[in-house]
């Protein structure tokens, strides 16, 4: 057992690494994580590998570089401000009019996502591998789809409220089963204007593609490629966004930093030396708290299929 007396922080967190590598790839359970314990249910992420793991969620992700991500310690009310008042011109010498601005209380909510992968023996074996960032890479893969496709569409049971259950409805499309040019037009401006300052078009490839069609059938060149913007707003293609057909909600638009992915404490790992020991594999659970929410309902708005 290493002298902890008189240790520098440097000296402390090399300790917590190697005691952290150890865990990963032989499960040695070492004092120096006693701080970071879960009791049994595996230990909080250490800072290098939840590093790693959020940089490659972030490169997987289409909604969390969209949207304004904060950290909580648990489920919590965020106070708004959904109303302003005005400015007032005023004559010298007299008084200021006093005006209160309207507040509300948007509560972050969140749930648990948590995914089990497996890794070969040989593999946690060999030193040359940096078991964090293939762990970091693997669990980003599984955690970063489960995590979009229910921002976008969750049914809340279980699992975050989506965004196509959360946003108003613009407009509805003018013809039943398609979106035209023109619903889109009538979309983006049935946002406040300003909410479109920073509006972006989010919807998947298909949509996306009959929209190119259209275009094409009228000869029309309204953006020459994937970095130009449509009428001047950025699209963001997601795989997660519904097609459109009867009743759906193909097309997102408005301003996505008012949209909050609330990060519910830290993530944590668990080794799981018996799940698979017949196939000489080790099993590792990673489990997260996560939740969405559109905190000013007029921000982004969405387009329903007639």
């Amino acid at each position: 057992m290493s002298n902890t007396n008189n240790t520098t922080p440097e000296t402390r967190a090399e300790d917590i690494r190697r005691a952290y590598d150890q865990y990963l790839r032989r499960g040695h359970e070492h004092y120096e994580l006693n701080d970071v314990s879960l009791d049994g249910m595996g230990y909080l992420l250490p800072k290098r590998l939840e590093a790693k793991l959020v940089n490659a969620m972030n490169t997987l992700s289409v909604l969390r570089p969209l949207c304004t991500e904060v950290t909580t310690a648990g489920d919590r009310a965020l106070p708004i401000v959904n109303g302003h008042g005005k400015a007032a011109w005023v004559p010298e010498g007299h008084p200021i009019p006093m005006v209160k601005d309207a507040f509300d209380r948007v509560n972050l909510d969140s749930y648990k996502l948590a995914a089990i992968i497996r890794v070969t023996s040989e593999l946690l074996k060999d030193s040359a591998v940096d078991i964090e960032a293939y762990l970091a890479a693997t669990f980003a893969d599984r955690l970063a789809v489960s995590e979009e496709e229910a921002f976008i569409a969750g049914d809340g049971a279980d699992k975050p409220l989506g965004l196509i259950h959360q946003a108003k409805v613009g407009c509805t499309t003018e013809s039943a089963g398609g979106v035209s040019i023109e619903d889109v037009l009538n979309l983006i401006f049935s946002v406040p204007e300003k909410h479109r300052r920073n509006g972006t078009l989010l919807m998947n490839d298909n949509t996306l593609l009959s929209l190119f069609r259209q275009c094409a059938a009228l000869g029309t060149n309204l953006w020459l490629g994937k970095d130009d913007p449509f009428f001047g707003y950025r699209i963001v293609r997601c795989a997660s966004m519904p097609d459109a057909a009867p009743g759906s909600m193909p097309i997102l638009f408005g301003d996505f930093k008012q949209v909050y992915i609330n990060n519910n404490g830290d993530r944590s790992i668990k080794r799981l030396d018996q799940l698979f020991i017949a196939n000489d594999h080790v099993g590792f659970l990673m489990a997260e708290r996560v939740g969405i929410k559109l905190t000013v309902p007029d921000a982004v708005k969405g387009l329903r299929v007639a």
